[in-house]
Formats: structure tokens, C-alpha cells, sequence
């Protein structure tokens, strides 16, 4: 084709010229490299109408000598518009650096979709190669990488999804080339890590991934779909095209369990199963055994395999069970369940779902005729370090409940279940008291705490209540021994009274509080009985003391409430027994007490309003006291279950700022202020079955919106990262802090206003490419917040200051002019790095004062506006920095404060 005598006519010209895009995208750098010398020959007689698709052909091959010679014969006035950046390189013929082509495809929106329709052209013609590909790809990645990092961007992150989207829509459909539609997997990476995506992008791109993959491409694309599902925040099943190919896939529970202990899947694993069990016309074996594979092996955390469980048992429930070898397979499934270890997490699930009577079982086990309850003569406490003490099935039970207590010793050295070091003896006794309750036999219950064990210690000790709180405030608890636990204290309580016991037992108010607002009703009526005892109690011991006032009354705990000696039982805030009896008084709980055993929220309602600033029961002085008092206990008890309950009882009440600061900003302090977050924070939270998102929604919640500037203080610098040895491990917590920012933010004084939001853009004007993620969230709160006309006054001020400075120093600018000796000696020596920082964070100042609407505070911006353009003027020629942007915004801002005032 290209002989010298078929480079003689014109005519052969003109249709090559008319089909060179198809040609040089099939033929590539194979002409340069095998005809070289009458491709070149070729090349400069037609490459006047082909430019840009010659050019885009061989950029693949920039940093290789051939592409000096295709360059060689473009001149530079032929070079289209987007191509400009070669302009460099056609004088003398020169290979452009990678740097110059990102930089380019980041700068020239046109340039980055010529790049992009070639390489689809390609791709449409299954004339892709590897050379191509690999090149696109990378390129493409550190586009996006960069536009993500740069503020244009941030401000318009759709602009960025808008330009890549194209790629996507035809790549993850390549199944023709595994090799780009693995590029466009990396792609999606890059979208997900670096821009907020919403719930409907996630999950369109999710279909796009499962519907375009291939053979070759299906275990990265796994792994890209889990990524997806994991960044999803509403818990909900996937997509139904989703779930319909993830089922084609052959093995799919294996990859998952594989995948699983390596990188988190537990929302694709979740949101897969849940996606089956919600179908119609669910159940087929094969899906069974699916659903069955994530519930036991997929590596997943305790909330989202009961998700799974719950949604399975709830599907059984109004399935027709049409085919009979279906229903035995899930009638297999849930006995498997039942009856399998107490250590499997799932087995332990269903175990509590059984006892919360939250679920129809009567009716599932109806369906699939069969018994799936546990027998209640094998239950075990819910701690996997309990001993091996096991009952026999073929066992009396009473007689196993005996063997089980004469086990027990006769005394410990131990004070209290609430300290902070785990108890070597709870496992034992928890599941004696287990076996008791599920007796159902007061027989049983007044042997156990007959024993020595019990009966023999002091009354003012915290050791056989606090353990039953450790009971009732549990939900691993069955029911029925919630109910026992309650039960037994008020007898405790009881017996005080009834004994003319001086014995305050005000301590146990948080915790019985905590009861009335359990999921069961019974355990709520128990709870409700504890309270009245114990106003009865108190009203008792207030009147003994009145009749005796020379013995002193015992405050129960008051030393051991959590461990003897022990900085937690040291901490906790104390109140007077009169000023206890006021606070349940004042609270009126104890009139509310049945609408409380119906309705768990009412114990909320009424905390939040007799402690909030519109109660009219309580004096301000017993408020803050009480709210001292309930914020000791959250910091102070180490059981994260039972310190997320307190802190739901806390946070509503919207107090003063002096009621409520100072314990917001213990509680936040106590939390963030350990060394490692991950170990003694995020682990724990796993430990305790905690969920570490919620938790730290709470302690956020702390901070009020009567805040005078403290808890404000102390979630900036969370922000910041200022707290722990790792503090970008803590990334959940400054998400949360964030969140709660905004949220307080229109509450906040000015003067707090103006302090949070110095230092907010102090964080995220920083610019360490390390502290990327910090300097985002920051800047996250400052654009959803609105900031005061006089921050913004301040921060052009700083800045115009800096500006003058260097213009001095160029001999430019007012200060310059004054021509004076003493002028000259007064000009600041300002380094060249404050004005880039000085720049920048002007940049930043100006987007934030651009997305406000203009109005009558803004017109005393507009001489200090123009004092800065001409700062900006002076120096623009004379650093090594862009300003053309930031010339943009204020000519921007100024324009349209202009057009207000003309208005």
C-alpha cells in the first residue's frame, strides 16, 4: 500500500486522506516502525486533514524518538486549538514530558474530550491496543486524581463526574477488552475515594460494573462493587439488576469469603442477601445456600448480620412454600442456626431475636413446620470467655442449677462489675443467674444470692447490684432475665427500706432510667417498680435522717461504685439526698410511669424537658448539678453498650450553657483524649457489639447548641486531628464532628462563630498533601455554614496586609511611593512562600464569599475588594503564580455587589 509507486497519485491520496482515521487507528505505530521512511513520506503529504487524529494516534508513544519525527512534520500554526500544549515541542522536534500532558488534560476540558472520543472511536471498532489502553487509563487516572485536589473542582465536583461519565458508559460495557474495562474499574476507585457520590450514582454505577463485566474481568470487578456497596450510607438491599448478576456468577459465596479477609464486603455480602430475601418469588435452594454462606462465613460486623437474619426470618415468614425441598432447606437452615455454637455470631443472633419477641416465630416455625428455640436448659451467658460449664440435655435442670452454684466460691476480693478491668467471675455467675431465670422460680433465685457470695457483704457495697445492672442493661440478655435482674434489685432496694437502712442508692437512678427505656415492655414494667422503690427509699432515708441527724447516711457505692480505688469511682459527681428526692419530684417520672412501660421513648421526653431550659420543675442550680451528675456516669463507666444508652438519655436536653457545657466537653474530651483511637476506641466498640458510627454521633451530640465556645473548641481541633498518637485513624469521629458543626452551627453566637471558623480555614488552608482528608472536612463545614460578614472583613484584611507587604517589597504599592528612608525601613520582609500561602488562601476566602448572596452587608466589602484586585495587580507579574482565577472571583464578587447596590 505504501510502495513508491502507490504514493504517486493524487487520487489515492484523496481516499486515504478520507478513511486515515480508521487506518491509523488499526495500523498504529506498526507503519512508523516497520516503513519508516515512506510512512513519514506518506504521513506529510496528508496530514494537513488529519492532524489531530495522527497526533492522538501516536501520543501513546510521547516519550519515544518516533514521535519527534511525526512532530517534525505538523507545523506549529497547523496544531489544533486543543493540542496546544505541544506548541513547545514542535521547536526543535522534542518528546513532551507525562507532567505537561496532565497538566493539559486538567487545564483544557477540550483537550481531555478529543483524548477521550478518539480512544472510544477505537475501542467502538475493537481496534483497541494495549499500548492505547494502558496509556489512556493511567493518564485518565491522574486527571482525576489532580482535578480532585484542586479547588475549581472541589467547588463543582458534578463538572468532574460530567467529563469522565462517557468513559464509563462505554467502558464498563467492553467486554471485548478486559484491559480497559479493568481501567475503568480504577477509574470508579478514584470517583469513590476522592468526590462525595450519592446513593443513586453509587448504584447506577454498581449496575454498570455487574452488567458489563466479563469472564476475565469478574474478580475486579467484584472487588469494585464492594467498594461501591461499602460506601453506601442508607442500609438498604442492592440494586435489583445488581443482585441479578451477581447471582450468574458461579462460586460467588466463596469469592466473597475470600475477598472478605482481605477487604471489607460486609455491605455487598449484606446488601446481597438482603437484595435475595426481599425478592419475589425468593427461595430456591441455590439462593438458600447463598444467603446461608454470607450469614456464616463472610467476614461481617454483628449489626449487619442480624440485618440479614432479621430479613431472612421476616421472608420465611409470608413465603409460600410451594416446593417442598425449598422449605426443607430453610427449616434446616434455622435449626442449623439454633442448635450451632455459642460462639458462632450468628447462632448468638438468632438466640436474641428468639428471646426480644420482636418476630413472629410461631408462625415462621408454622411454616416450616418445624421447632427452631433454643432449649432453655442450655443458655449461656453471652461472653466468649465464660468457662466450660456445661448442662446436659438429659439433666434435671434443678439439678443442673445446683451443680452449677456449688461451684461457686464463697468469696472474691472484687467490689464492683462496673470497673473497668474485665471480671475473671461474671462469666460464671451470669450464667448461674440465666439458668435461675429460666426456671422461672423464686426457689432458685433466692438460693443463688443466698450464697455467701452475696448475702455476706456489706450494704453500701456496689458488688450484687452492680451486677444485676450489668444484667438489665444488656441486650444479649433474654428477656425474661432483664425482667429478673430489675426484679431483684427492687426486692434489694425493698428490704432497705423495710430494715430502717440509712442507704442512698441514688447511684442506681441513671441505670434504672436506662430500663424504662428498653425495647420490652416487661422489663419496662419491672424497671418502673425499681423506680418507685426507690423514691420510696429516699423519701424514707430523708426522713430518717430528719428524726437522727447524728448518724450519717450511706451513700451506696459511694467507694466501689466502680472498683475500689479506682480514678472512675473517684470522678463520679455526687448529689444530696434531698436534692435527688427534688430531681425525681421535679421530673414528674414517677406520675409518668405508665406511659413509660408503654412507651420506651417517654423516659427521652421527660429527662429532655425537666433538665431542659423550659422545665419549670427543677431550679437551674439543681440542673446543672443533676446534668453533672449524669455526665459522670458516661464518662465513667467503661461498658460501651451501657455508655451509648446514657448518652441517648443526656443528649436531648437542651439546656443552658452553664448547665450543660462543661459536662459536653468531658464527656468529648474523655473520648477522643486516649492514646490509641483504633485499639481503645474502634475495637472496643467491635468487642462490645457497639456500632462505632452511632457512638460517635452521640459523643458529637454532647456539644449543644447553647455552646459558649468550648465543645465548639474541642470538635475543631477533632477536626484538626489533633488528639491520639494516629490521628487520622480517627476519621469516623471528625466526620461526626463536622456533621455536628453544621448541624449547632445557626445557634452559635457570633463571637464562637468567628473563632470556629478562623480556625477551620486555618486547617484547611494548610495544603500538606498528608492532611488532604483534614483540610477537606474542614472546608466541608465552612461552605455549609454560614459564616459571618465580619469574618469575611478580617480574612480580606489579613490578607491585603500580606500584599502590601510584598508589593513593598518590589518597590511597588503606596508603601513604596512614600520614597522616605523611614518608609523604606518600614516595609516588611516578606518571604516569597506567604504569598503563595497568602494566595491561596485568599482563593479559598473568595469561593466561600462567592457562594453567598449578595446583600446590604456585602456592600462594605466593596472598597476592601478593590484594595485587594489591586494588590493582586501588582503582583501578578512578578511571582511565579496564577492568578488569573483568582482575578476571575473578585472581578465576580465585586460585579455582583455592584449590580445589588444598583438594584
Amino acid at each position: 500500500m505504501i510502495s513508491s509507486a502507490w504514493l504517486g497519485p493524487d487520487c489515492f491520496l484523496r481516499v486515504l486522506s478520507r478513511h486515515w482515521n480508521g487506518l491509523l487507528g488499526n495500523l498504529g505505530l506498526l507503519i512508523l516502525s516497520h516503513f519508516e521512511s515512506l510512512a513519514i513520506d506518506l504521513l506529510d503529504r496528508i496530514h494537513e486533514q488529519n492532524t489531530a487524529t495522527l497526533l492522538l494516534t501516536f501520543l501513546p508513544y510521547h516519550g519515544h524518538p518516533v514521535f519527534t519525527r511525526v512532530i517534525s512534520i505538523i507545523p506549529p500554526k497547523s496544531l489544533p486549538i486543543a493540542l496546544s500544549f505541544l506548541t513547545p515541542h514542535t521547536s526543535p522536534p522534542t518528546c513532551p514530558p507525562r507532567a505537561s500532558i496532565i497538566k493539559s488534560l486538567t487545564a483544557h476540558p477540550d483537550f481531555f474530550n478529543l483524548l477521550t472520543t478518539h480512544v472510544l472511536g477505537v475501542l467502538s471498532r475493537n481496534h483497541a491496543h494495549h499500548a492505547l489502553v494502558s496509556f489512556y487509563i493511567a493518564v485518565t487516572v491522574e486527571t482525576l486524581n489532580r482535578m480532585c485536589t484542586l479547588a475549581t473542582y472541589r467547588k463543582s465536583p458534578e463538572d468532574i463526574i460530567i467529563r469522565i461519565m462517557p468513559t464509563l458508559i462505554q467502558g464498563l460495557k467492553a467486554q471485548k477488552n478486559p484491559e480497559f474495562q479493568i481501567g475503568c474499574y480504577m477509574i470508579v476507585t478514584v470517583l469513590v475515594a476522592k468526590l462525595p457520590l450519592d446513593e443513586k450514582l453509587l448504584d447506577s454505577l454498581m449496575v454498570g460494573v455487574v452488567e458489563g463485566w466479563s469472564k476475565a474481568s469478574v474478580s475486579p470487578a467484584l472487588a469494585c462493587v464492594a467498594l461501591l456497596a461499602q460506601e453506601r450510607v442508607l442500609r438498604k438491599p442492592l440494586p435489583f439488576e445488581a443482585v441479578k448478576g451477581l447471582l450468574k456468577v458461579q462460586d460467588l459465596g466463596q469469592m466473597l469469603v475470600e475477598m472478605g479477609s482481605k477487604y471489607r464486603v460486609d455491605e455487598l455480602a449484606a446488601g446481597l442477601a438482603i437484595g435475595i430475601v426481599s425478592q419475589k418469588r425468593t427461595f430456591s435452594v441455590g439462593k438458600i445456600k447463598l444467603v446461608e454462606k454470607i450469614l456464616l462465613e463472610v467476614n461481617m460486623p454483628y449489626s449487619r448480620r442480624r440485618d440479614v437474619l432479621v430479613e431472612l426470618m421476616q421472608a420465611a415468614t409470608k413465603a409460600d412454600f410451594d416446593d417442598e425441598d425449598v422449605r426443607a432447606v430453610v427449616a434446616e437452615l434455622f435449626v442449623r442456626l439454633a442448635e450451632g455454637p455459642k460462639t458462632q455470631q450468628a447462632t448468638k443472633i438468632l438466640h436474641s431475636l428468639l428471646q426480644s419477641g420482636g418476630l413472629d416465630i410461631e408462625t415462621l416455625e408454622l411454616k416450616l413446620q418445624t421447632v427452631i428455640k433454643p432449649a432453655p436448659t442450655v443458655i449461656e451467658a453471652p461472653v466468649d470467655s465464660a468457662p466450660e460449664v456445661t448442662a446436659s440435655t438429659h439433666r434435671d435442670p434443678k439439678e443442673a442449677f445446683q451443680g452449677l452454684i456449688s461451684s461457686l466460691p464463697r468469696d472474691t476480693t472484687e467490689t464492683s462489675f462496673l470497673a473497668p478491668s474485665s471480671s475473671p467471675l461474671y462469666p460464671v455467675l451470669s450464667r448461674a443467674f440465666l439458668q435461675a431465670s429460666s426456671l422461672a422460680s423464686d426457689v432458685e433465685m433466692n438460693k443463688l444470692f443466698d450464697l455467701p457470695l452475696f448475702s455476706k457483704r456489706p450494704t453500701d457495697e456496689a458488688f450484687t447490684l452492680t451486677f444485676l445492672i450489668k444484667i438489665w442493661t444488656s441486650s444479649t440478655y433474654p428477656v425474661l432475665s432483664r425482667a429478673a435482674a430489675l426484679n431483684q434489685a427492687n426486692k434489694i432496694i425493698a428490704a432497705s427500706t423495710a430494715a430502717d437502712a440509712k442507704v442512698d442508692y441514688q447511684a442506681l437512678l441513671p441505670y434504672v432510667l436506662i430500663a424504662l427505656a428498653d425495647q420490652s415492655e416487661k422489663v419496662r414494667a419491672e424497671a418502673a417498680n425499681v423506680l418507685i422503690s426507690l423514691n420510696t427509699c429516699l423519701k424514707h432515708v430523708e426522713s430518717l435522717r430528719k428524726k437522727d441527724k447524728s448518724s450519717p447516711t450511706q451513700m451506696w457505692a459511694f467507694e466501689t461504685l466502680f472498683g475500689k480505688g479506682t480514678k472512675q469511682t473517684g470522678d463520679v459527681k455526687w448529689m444530696e439526698t434531698t436534692e435527688v428526692r427534688k430531681l425525681i419530684g421535679g421530673l414528674s417520672i414517677v406520675d409518668t410511669l405508665e406511659e413509660a412501660v408503654v412507651d420506651g421513648a417517654v423516659v427521652y421526653r421527660t429527662v429532655a424537658h425537666g433538665l431542659g431550659r423550659d422545665g419549670g420543675g427543677l431550679k437551674n442550680g439543681l440542673k446543672s448539678t443533676t446534668m453533672a451528675f449524669l455526665a459522670s456516669h458516661v464518662i465513667a463507666t467503661s461498658d460501651l453498650s451501657m455508655k451509648l444508652q446514657l448518652l441517648k438519655l443526656v443528649n436531648p436536653v437542651v439546656s443552658g450553657a452553664a448547665a450543660k457545657a462543661k459536662p459536653a466537653a468531658a464527656i468529648v474530651r474523655d473520648w477522643v483524649g486516649v492514646e490509641d483511637y483504633t485499639i481503645n476506641r474502634v475495637e472496643r466498640c467491635a468487642q462490645d457489639k457497639v456500632d462505632i458510627v452511632e457512638m460517635e454521633k452521640e459523643i458529637t451530640r454532647s456539644v449543644g447548641k447553647v455552646d459558649k465556645g468550648e465543645g465548639v473548641e474541642l470538635l475543631v481541633n477533632i477536626i484538626k486531628g489533633e488528639y491520639g498518637i494516629h490521628p487520622h485513624r480517627i476519621g469516623g469521629m471528625r466526620k461526626a464532628s463536622c456533621a455536628r458543626l453544621r448541624e449547632i452551627w445557626p445557634a452559635l453566637k457570633d463571637e464562637v462563630k468567628t473563632i470556629a471558623a478562623q480556625r477551620l480555614l486555618d486547617v484547611s488552608t494548610k495544603g500538606e498533601e498528608e492532611e488532604v482528608d483534614i483540610s477537606g472536612e474542614a472546608m466541608d463545614v465552612l461552605r455549609n455554614v454560614n459564616i459571618p460578614m465580619e469574618v469575611f472583613e478580617q480574612w480580606l484584611q489579613e490578607s491585603l496586609t500580606v500584599l502590601k507587604g510584598w508589593t513593598a517589597r518590589l518597590g511597588r504599592g503606596s508603601v513604596a511611593d512614600s520614597g522616605t528612608q523611614a518608609a523604606k525601613r518600614a516595609k516588611p520582609n516578606v518571604p516569597a512562600s506567604s504569598v503563595g500561602f497568602s494566595i491561596n488562601r485568599l482563593t479559598v476566602v473568595l469561593e466561600l464569599l462567592e457562594s453567598r448572596t449578595a446583600g446590604e452587608k456585602d456592600v462594605s466589602l466593596l472598597k476592601l475588594g478593590f484594595d485587594v484586585l489591586g494588590e493582586v495587580m501588582n503582583v501578578a507579574g512578578e511571582i511565579d503564580i496564577s492568578v488569573g482565577y483568582l482575578l476571575q472571583l473578585i472581578l465576580g464578587i465585586l460585579g455582583g455587589t455592584v449590580s445589588y447596590i444598583k438594584v
